[in-house]
């Protein structure tokens, strides 16, 4: 049986989550980012706590579901602050790197990995929306093996490259993918993603509805496991603006498409979109003008454009190239 002082933590935690849960669901916007950050600390802490306490009890011990389930618990309410909480009255605007919901996870061989997370949602919560996780993998960080359980995995490379590492059958298959470059992890699949360069890499993977609720985390590699990994090297489309890359995708009834641009010195495009919109600025100095509202952004600011309407792009550089990631929630993958 779990001692008394152990179980007061799980009623602690449990009260604690139920609070958050609570003021998560009432938030309106904006976000406070201050408020955000400490919610995702607290969350963090009691899911590292578990974690560790899980490791300090018998597998035979019966309140391993209930510390199970506190984990996930927090980790879900931890992935939900990356809403953006765009009203409809905001159907454009710019966000500074410091603005999007910053989470700071120990990998496995215990380097820090910086994800930042962001969304456009019809809703509250995450469950109805278009969803993203930009992850900076240092130099020899190796991510924590996981899995996904309900959903197949489309990440893509945005600067760098990355190993992606999975159990298939009985073998450790290790696949690289470059800048530009999609790792498609299939559902079940044991993998981590880790990175061999000396230069941090920075990989974005699309979040459909619910695709946060299924990560499992997993510490002792089986022996055998289920699933399929590889790279999709996405071919280069000539633009006179400069180059695309891109990929569409359905998934349980949702679909998105993500491009990969780059956009050569004082050229422009003009982008009209009828679907909720992110455009991630990788490289660059970039300038935005969209309903007759100019406005100016750089390096890893986020543009988000919620209605149809037209919006023109210009890299304003006369010497380098950007380089832009967009994703567009869509009726129409095929």
């Amino acid at each position: 049986m779990l001692s008394p002082d152990k179980i007061e933590k799980c009623l602690r935690y449990n009260k604690i989550l139920a609070e958050i849960e609570h003021v998560q669901k009432n938030l309106k916007p904006p976000v406070d980012v201050e408020e955000r950050a400490g919610r995702v600390r607290i969350l963090l802490e009691i899911r590292d706590n578990c974690r560790s306490l899980l490791k300090e009890i018998p597998k035979t011990e019966s309140a391993i579901k209930e510390i199970g389930e506190i984990i996930e618990r927090a980790d879900h309410l931890k992935r939900e602050n990356c809403l953006l909480k765009i009203s409809d009255s905001e159907p454009f605007g710019v966000l500074a790197p410091d603005e999007l919901c910053t989470f700071k996870e120990k990998s496995r061989n215990n380097l820090i990995e910086i994800r930042r997370y962001y969304g456009l949602h019809k809703t509250t919560y995450y469950d109805d929306g278009l969803c993203v996780s930009m992850a900076l993998t240092k130099p020899k960080l190796v991510q924590n093996y996981h899995s996904h359980s309900r959903m197949d995995e489309y990440t893509m490379v945005l600067s760098g490259s990355i190993l992606i590492k999975a159990r298939i059958g009985e073998e450790l298959e290790t696949l690289k993918a470059d800048e530009g470059d999609i790792i498609y992890s299939k559902k079940d699949t044991i993998h981590t993603l880790f990175n061999k360069t000396k230069k941090t890499s920075l990989n974005a993977t699309v979040k459909i509805p619910m695709g946060f609720k299924d990560r499992k985390h997993i510490d002792a590699i089986p022996k055998k496991g289920r699933g399929e990994i590889k790279v999709l090297k996405l071919k280069p489309t000539p633009k006179p603006w400069g180059i695309l890359k891109s990929q569409a995708v359905r998934l349980n009834g949702y679909g998105y498409r993500v491009d990969y641009m780059s956009l050569n010195p004082l050229a422009d495009i003009t982008l009209l979109k009828a679907d909720e919109t992110t455009i991630y600025i990788i490289e660059g100095e970039i300038h935005l003008q969209t309903a007759g509202l100019p406005t100016a952004s750089g390096r890893d600011a986020l543009v988000f454009i919620t209605k149809e309407r037209e919006t023109i792009i210009k890299n304003t550089s006369e010497e380098t190239t950007a380089k832009l990631y967009v994703v567009s929630e869509t009726t129409d993958s095929h």
